[in-house]
C-alpha cells in the first residue's frame, strides 16, 4: 500500500467515525429534547438514554411498518450468578406495544406510567434506535426517588435485542452496532441512589450518583454471541462509577426473545 493510499484510508476511517459520533448525539440530543419538553408537572429528575447506531449502511431503509422491528421487549428472566448461589430477576423497561405515531424518517412511541415515570423510544429507517427513561418525584409518587439496577440492565437489553432483530430482518451477520449510554440528572439534585437487584424490587444501594453526568464508553455488538459479554461490562462499569464491583455475573437466556 502507498502512502497515498494509506492517507486516503486514514481520511476515510476518520470521516465514518465522525459520521458515527454524530448519529449516536443526534439520537442522544433527541431522546433529552423529548425529556425536557415534557408538558405536565416538573421536569425530570433523571433521565437515561440507550443510543444503538449500525457502524455502517446497512443498505436498505428499515421497514417501518414492521412491527416485529419496534424495539420493544417483554419481561425477561436473569440469573444472577456468583461462587455461592444463582438469584432469579427481572430485567424489565416500561414500554408497552401501543401508542407509536410516524416521525421523520421513523417511528416513535412515548408512555408515561404514573405521573413521574415516562418512557421513550424510536427507530429510524437507517436502524438507529433510541431508549430513554425519565423519573422524577411526584408528592404523590409510589416510588422512591432513586433508580434500580433492573432498570438500567433491561434498557441496555433492548438496545441489544432491537440490533439483532434489524440483523436478522435484512441477514446481516457479524453486522456492528454501536451501543451508547448516558445519565443526566436534574442539578437541584445533590445525589441520586443507584439500588442493585432483588426478586421484591429494591436490595441494597449499589452508590449514590452525585452532581455530575455520566458518558459510558461506547460497546460494540456484532451477534446475540457478545451479548452476554456486553451486559456484564455495562454492569461492570455501572458498579465502577462508585468504585465497586459487583462480584456476579447477569447470564440471560437471550434466544426467547427471538
Amino acid at each position: 500500500m502507498t502512502m497515498e493510499e494509506i492517507r486516503d484510508l486514514v481520511l476515510y476511517t476518520s470521516s465514518q467515525n465522525q459520521m458515527l459520533l454524530e448519529q449516536i448525539e443526534n439520537g442522544h440530543r433527541m431522546i433529552s429534547d423529548w425529556a425536557n419538553d415534557i408538558e405536565s408537572g416538573p421536569g425530570p429528575e433523571f433521565v437515561s438514554e440507550f443510543v444503538a447506531v449500525p457502524v455502517s449502511q446497512i443498505g436498505a431503509a428499515v421497514p417501518l411498518d414492521d412491527e416485529s422491528l419496534y424495539p420493544i421487549a417483554n419481561k425477561f428472566e436473569a440469573q444472577l450468578v456468583n461462587a455461592d448461589r444463582n438469584l432469579s430477576v427481572e430485567l424489565f423497561t416500561l414500554h408497552s406495544a401501543s401508542n407509536w405515531r410516524p416521525m421523520l424518517r421513523g417511528i416513535k412511541g412515548v408512555e408515561h406510567f404514573e405521573p413521574d415515570i415516562m418512557d421513550y423510544r424510536h427507530l429510524l429507517d437507517s436502524g438507529e434506535i433510541a431508549l430513554g427513561c425519565s423519573v422524577r418525584r411526584s408528592k404523590d409518587s409510589d416510588y422512591p426517588n432513586a433508580q434500580y439496577e433492573g432498570w438500567l440492565c433491561g434498557y441496555f437489553a433492548q438496545a441489544l435485542i432491537a440490533a439483532e432483530r434489524i440483523r436478522r430482518h435484512f441477514g446481516l451477520s457479524d453486522f456492528e452496532f454501536a451501543i451508547s449510554v448516558h445519565f443526566w440528572k436534574a442539578s437541584h439534585l445533590e445525589y441520586l441512589p443507584i439500588h442493585s437487584f432483588k426478586r421484591g424490587y429494591v436490595d441494597p444501594n449499589i452508590g449514590k450518583l452525585g452532581p455530575r453526568d455520566v458518558k459510558f464508553p461506547i460497546y460494540s455488538t456484532r451477534s446475540i454471541a457478545d451479548f452476554g459479554e456486553n451486559i456484564n461490562r455495562f454492569v461492570d462499569d455501572l458498579w465502577s462509577l462508585f468504585g465497586k464491583r459487583p462480584g456476579r455475573r447477569i447470564e440471560v437466556n437471550w434466544d426467547i426473545q427471538f
